[in-house]
């Protein structure tokens, strides 16, 4: 399938950069909707913040680049 593949052009692939994710549970938030809106508030502080703790990553072009706030009234 390969000489096939090849005589016709072969094949070309490609990918996006790979994104790490984390994720943070904080448990005890008695006003969630409150909560989320003060983190989002100071988001951009707290990606510097987080930024801040490895400058050997964001030379290499990582670091933190977003936050996302998911509630979950249920836990």
């Amino acid at each position: 399938m390969a000489k096939l593949a090849r005589r016709n052009g072969g094949f070309e692939a490609h990918s996006d950069r790979p994104i790490m994710r984390a994720q943070i549970q904080v448990m005890g938030v008695q006003d969630l909707e409150f909560a989320k809106e003060k983190i989002l508030t100071h988001k951009s502080d707290l990606i510097n913040a987080a930024n801040e703790k490895d400058e050997t990553l964001l030379s290499l072009g990582g670091g933190c680049e977003d936050i996302e706030v998911h509630l979950f009234k249920d836990t």
